[in-house]
């Protein structure tokens, strides 16, 4: 079969009229625009008509229908990567129903286009049954979207230019939610979730990060009022009982770890040190009301569990009012001398 030179490349195959025409073999020259190596197929009148196959340089391959020299209709995009797209083409272009599986991660994509740009909406299948829909515009992720897990969770939010921005939410498939706006993909500014029982924490996110003042309410009425720093809960905290007591304390490494002090509403204190949420050592045990008004008792505590009580008869009288008072009163409830046993 002999060859003969066309303005795009060098042909090989069947000629009528001096012009490709039947199935034929097409190799492109070197600078071609699309960077298009071979064809391989069906010709009509010196054009492309029918099946066909494409090579590109680089590696990857399409194969469908042609028509007047460009794809018209069903055709299949396979990629050097291992990537395969199923496609509808008109003129050329994409347009209509495209589906796009990912060697990588197993994902599939259903996308519309029209004309050559996606447009209308698409739906992301990932591997373990969980999936996206979302809603393409000028060629991008543009509105609402919604991402239901394999499990049942559901988060809602919204695409602007391919990015997170805007208003979101998050079901968990227990009922649980959480509300905050996205930034350029990021959460910022309030947020709030909320719990099956009512449970409630609003909180500060700064660039995706939760920081700043955050107030946890139980369904009992209990407040935790703290602080976070890059995502943990960290220095003073209050906890007010919905009876009315208040406890002050510190986060460290998002555990209540340090200097601690409980006030419940008759007055009485109980001050000292807690470790991961637990009283721990010994602490000083004030009295405000019955004989031993203003009197003190001295409790040993191991992890949350009180081992002993004893009078305090220190010679040394200190008042907590702020941290280094705790200090100084650590200092007096480490030494011996300091007690007494009561007989």
């Amino acid at each position: 079969m002999s060859k003969h030179d066309l303005e795009i490349g060098e042909y090989k195959g069947d000629m009528l009229d001096g012009v490709p025409n039947g199935t034929g073999e097409l190799f492109y020259k070197e600078n071609d625009p699309m960077d298009r190596c071979s064809y391989i197929g069906g010709w009509k009148g010196g054009r492309q008509n029918g099946n066909g196959i494409i090579k590109f340089n680089s590696g990857d391959i399409y194969t469908g229908e042609f028509e007047d020299g460009v794809p018209n209709g069903a055709g299949t995009f396979t990629y050097n990567n291992g990537d395969k797209e199923e496609v509808i083409m008109a003129n050329g272009v994409r347009h209509g129903r495209s589906k796009f599986s990912s060697a990588e991660d197993e994902t599939v994509e259903e996308i519309m286009f029209w004309e050559g740009e996606a447009r209308g909406p698409s739906k992301l299948l990932y591997p373990d049954g969980s999936f996206e829909e979302r809603v393409y515009a000028d060629g991008e992720k543009n509105g609402e979207a919604r991402l239901v897990g394999a499990q049942g969770d559901v988060f809602k939010f919204v695409y602007k230019k391919n990015i997170l921005n805007g208003p979101s939410q998050y079901t968990w498939a227990s009922g649980r939610y959480e509300t905050v706006d996205y930034v350029d993909g990021m959460r910022e500014g309030p947020g709030l979730e909320v719990g099956v029982d009512g449970e409630r924490e609003e909180r500060m996110w700064v660039n995706g990060e939760l920081t700043g003042p955050a107030v946890l309410t139980g369904k009992t009425g209990d407040k935790l009022e703290f602080n976070y720093i890059k995502g943990i809960r960290s220095g003073p905290a209050t906890y007010t009982f919905a009876d009315g007591s208040i406890e002050i304390s510190i986060y460290e490494n998002g555990e209540q770890t340090g200097p601690a002090k409980l006030i419940w509403p008759n007055g009485a204190t109980r001050e000292g040190v807690k470790v991961n949420g637990k009283w721990n050592g010994d602490c000083i045990y004030t009295f405000t009301e019955g004989p031993r008004a203003g009197k003190r008792d001295l409790e040993k505590w191991q992890n949350g569990e009180l081992l002993s009580t004893q009078k305090y008869y220190g010679k040394e009288q200190t008042s907590v009012e702020n941290w280094e008072d705790l200090k100084k009163l650590d200092e007096i409830t480490q030494s011996c001398d300091n007690f007494m046993h009561q007989l």
